[in-house]
């Protein structure tokens, strides 16, 4: 609920107040004690002198709200000694106790404000005395009200008086509700508990703890402090509650014992936020003990932790590693010097019981005469040397700063009149102020207090906010109460505002409390959120990791990635191509090494028979061409075993079909030299004189690859072959050499690869028709048996590299088809010739060459008489 809403809502239950006043007033029969003196100006009093424990009626000595009772008498006999602030001005009080009871609060300050009512008082005949009450015994109407102290009472006191404007400085009334335009006429020296708030949640901060519970007292007190905490809460995003229990203030019995319980069960709700006040509080903590209610640590607010030595002394073995909030606790050692001079004498001077009652029950002797015979008198030397800290509370700097608050307004009022009345500027001060004019004027002081500068805002509430973090601890040799020990503070004007020395605290184990809804999510899990603070740990999808513990999402592995098992990292797709380090690389390596060293076997046979009618046959020079091609086939197997890149995937395809059009174009060129030499195609020998010389045919293969040659340069130049990557999602990586990228590329890629099928066909054909010439010089044969072997490798190669085909079977098609045609290539071409140069020497002699040519030219056309020149003896001259 908003503070406008708040507002908005005592307005409307105004009327209602005084009808309950009205009701109480005729009902009650017991109105408390008060102490009374009178002065110029009257500052009244709400004090907690006694507690109530059943039906709002007053019970046992509160020593500390007794203690406040003489702190603002000091303050006000200290003013009133003080000849600079208020000079010839006295104030005198009205105080009166209201027990911590709300009703009876109600029925005081209607008194007060009837008190100040011209027609009440004409018809006023009684007042209110320790004996009861006592007719015409008229007191002055109070100009402004120091208390109440608690915030229910304060909310119900600070609507009434607004009826009579009467303004009310409360020295210990925290909740967040009184922060309200509606509360104009009342004033705080303590911060408001939105502030206590901010304390708490940064307190669960810096102790990471994200799941906490809070238990509150059913009153403006309790529910504003936890609805200003879970604020926090939704704001920061850091921390939940897990759930909120509230104590109600009347039979709350069985209410506590659930909530007691229902923490018990809850064992993963470590810490708990205890928003409660006096009695209460000792109750819960009584039922916890009850119910041996260990391993929490409990955070206290203002309340409980002001009052814990009146409150939870008995309790604070379970409380041991706990912590508590207040607001600073100012030295006043001025009063307590004055405490410490209070005897059994002077005390009776104050003309009320309440002393009477404090010696009785602290001394068990009487400061009066008394008839008791289990009384004894009181020392006439004794006082409160050993006992200030029982009558001292945790708020007196705060309620001395609201008397001395009272005397700085009333000192303005008082210069304003001596200066400036007669031009009607200043508010009256006769008979007395009024309580409107020092409600404005209260708004506008500013002086330095006991709690440092004392100044307003607009909602009266102080511009400072200093509180103390508290620690609870057992002595660990005695096992006995300790101190209390301050290990921190919280300032709001501070950077930053909360400090705490980690060496001072002792936590109730070794390790500091865990307080969580759900242990922390591994890496390779995210969140899945049931609530802010709750979540379950689901393993990342398949593709996805969670690097870092606490992931609330699962973050997708790039293409080239994919996900560990945990979950946990993104590992590199294994790239799936053959290597010189794989099984089918090493092989192919080893073949490809048999392969070179076959070819260089075979051209060093050819180098030994260089003169040999075989070897001549065979034209020589083109020979040792076809074997550079053929050598070049080896090598570029291997080289299909490297990882490609863009400049290896362009000297590969660029080395590929240069090597092939060089062996098919040697090939063709010794098909076509056979063919046109034995007559066997017409075509062909229209072609002879380009075949005449060595030279004309190393023209003719310069032309041949040079046209080859220039499509090759452009292709390369113009959109060159480069590496692509072919990714399977989460399972590899295929590299591969794309050929184009443009219908450019795709153009000049056809014409390459056109251009070798044509020569291999022409080749082809030729060959097969030149099949039946002599052994001897029948190359076409083994010719054509060897571009059978290309052409076929080619259907098998092309289908696989430049479709859609894309695994590592890609890599081991290509060099075994390049491996496949190289060995088919020098075996077909060389190998019979190797096979007679070795052991059939007797073959490769001019008189069996002579017989083969005699043989085939009987059954033929004379081959001489077509190209009588190229034979020499019947041989066909191996120099053309």
């Amino acid at each position: 609920m908003t503070r406008k809403n708040k507002a908005v809502l005592s307005f409307i239950l105004r009327p209602s107040l005084l009808t309950v006043v009205l009701f109480l007033q005729q009902t009650t029969s017991n109105c408390g004690y008060k102490i009374y003196k009178d002065g110029d100006v009257m500052i009244g009093g709400l004090l907690n002198i006694h507690y109530s424990e059943t039906g709002d009626q007053c019970n046992r000595l509160s020593t500390i709200g007794l203690g406040n009772a003489e702190a603002m008498i000091y303050a006000i006999e200290r003013i009133n000694k003080n000849f600079t602030l208020l000079p010839n001005v006295t104030i005198g009080y009205d105080l009166r106790d209201y027990c911590r009871s709300q009703a009876l609060a109600m029925q005081i300050a209607y008194d007060f404000m009837r008190d100040g009512d011209p027609v009440c008082m004409s018809n006023q005949d009684v007042s209110c005395t320790p004996n009861g009450y006592i007719a015409n015994n008229r007191t002055k109407s109070i100009t402004s009200l120091v208390g109440p102290f608690n915030s229910g009472s304060a909310a119900l006191v600070g609507s009434l008086l607004q009826v009579s404007d009467i303004p009310a400085i409360s020295p210990s009334a925290t909740s967040d509700e009184l922060s309200s335009q509606m509360y104009k006429d009342l004033f705080r020296t303590v911060p408001p508990d939105h502030w206590q708030a901010e304390v708490m949640a940064d307190v669960i901060e810096l102790f990471n703890w994200t799941y906490v519970a809070t238990v509150g007292l059913d009153d403006s007190y309790g529910r504003n402090g936890i609805s200003a905490l879970e604020k926090e809460s939704f704001d920061r995003k850091t921390f939940c509650i897990a759930f909120s229990e509230y104590i109600p203030r009347l039979g709350n019995g069985y209410k506590i014992k659930q909530t007691v319980l229902k923490i018990k069960r809850r064992s993963e709700v470590a810490v708990i936020i205890v928003w409660l006040s006096g009695g209460y509080g000792s109750a819960f903590f009584a039922e916890a003990t009850a119910q041996n209610l260990e391993g929490k640590t409990w955070i206290l607010s203002d309340a409980l932790t002001a009052g814990e030595a009146v409150f939870l002394r008995t309790h604070f073995k379970i409380l041991n590693g706990s912590l508590g909030v207040k607001p600073r606790d100012y030295p006043t050692p001025e009063f307590e010097k004055h405490l410490k001079m209070i005897t059994p004498a002077k005390s009776i001077e104050r003309g009320t019981d309440w002393w009477e009652e404090f010696w009785r029950l602290q001394f068990n002797c009487s400061a009066l005469k008394s008839n008791d015979p289990g009384v004894a008198p009181c020392e006439a030397n004794l006082t409160l040397h050993h006992a200030v800290q029982k009558i001292r509370g945790s708020y007196v700097s705060y309620l001395i700063d609201a008397v001395y608050a009272t005397a700085h307004a009333l000192d303005n009022i008082y210069r304003c009149s001596l200066t400036m009345h007669k031009r009607g500027m200043c508010p009256a001060v006769k008979p007395t102020v009024k309580g409107r004019d020092l409600e404005k004027y209260l708004r506008n002081i500013s002086f330095d207090g006991l709690t440092g500068k004392v100044r307003f805002d607009k909602f009266g509430d102080p511009l400072t906010a200093l509180y103390d973090i508290i620690n609870f601890q057992l002595d660990s040799a005695t096992g006995k109460t300790r101190n209390n020990i301050r290990v921190g503070s919280w300032n709001k004007n501070m950077t930053p505002k909360l400090k705490i020395d980690l060496s001072r605290l002792r936590w109730r184990t070794l390790y500091t409390p865990l307080s969580f809804c759900s242990s922390e999510c591994l890496p390779g899990t995210r969140r899945e959120f049931t609530s802010l603070c709750c979540w379950n740990c689901v393993k990342c999808p398949k593709g996805t990791v969670s690097t870092e513990n606490g992931s609330t999402n699962c973050t997708k592995c790039d293409s080239e990635t994919k996900s560990n098992k945990e979950q946990n990292k993104c590992e590199k797709l294994p790239i799936i191509n053959i290597t010189h380090t794989t099984a089918a690389g090493i092989a192919i390596t080893l073949m490809a090494l048999i392969g070179v060293i076959l070819t260089l076997l075979v051209c060093g046979t050819y180098i030994k028979f260089y003169n040999t009618p075989i070897v001549k046959a065979s034209n020589r020079e083109i020979s040792f061409l076809l074997l550079v091609g053929i050598l070049s086939l080896h090598i570029l197997a291997v080289l299909d075993l490297s990882e490609p890149s863009h400049s290896l995937c362009t000297a590969a395809s660029f080395w590929r079909y240069f090597a092939l059009n060089l062996c098919i174009t040697v090939l063709f060129l010794k098909t076509m030299r056979i063919t046109s030499v034995f007559e066997v195609d017409k075509v062909a020998q229209l072609f002879a004189p380009c075949y005449k010389t060595l030279t004309r045919q190393s023209v003719f293969l310069s032309v041949m690859n040079l046209a080859s040659l220039c499509l090759l340069v452009l292709w390369i130049f113009l959109d060159s072959p480069r590496r692509k990557k072919i990714i399977r999602l989460d399972e590899y990586v295929f590299l591969v050499c794309k050929p184009f990228e443009t219908n450019v590329g795709l153009v000049l890629f056809v014409s390459v690869c056109a251009y070798t099928l044509i020569v291999a066909f022409l080749c082809t054909y030729y060959a097969f028709k030149a099949r039946g010439i002599p052994d001897n010089f029948n190359e076409t044969k083994y010719i054509g048996f060897s571009m059978y072997i290309l052409l076929l490798s080619s259907i098998v190669y092309y289908p696989v590299a430049f479709t859609t085909f894309e695994s590592w079977y890609v890599t081991l098609v290509s060099c075994l088809t390049t491996l496949i045609t190289s060995f088919g290539l020098l075996g077909c071409m060389f190998g019979h010739k190797i096979f007679i140069l070795l052991f059939h020497p007797k073959k490769n002699t001019m008189e069996s060459v002579r017989s083969q040519v005699t043989n085939f030219s009987f059954s033929n056309v004379t081959v001489s008489s077509v190209f009588p020149a190229q034979f020499n003896g019947g041989v066909p001259n191996a120099s053309l």
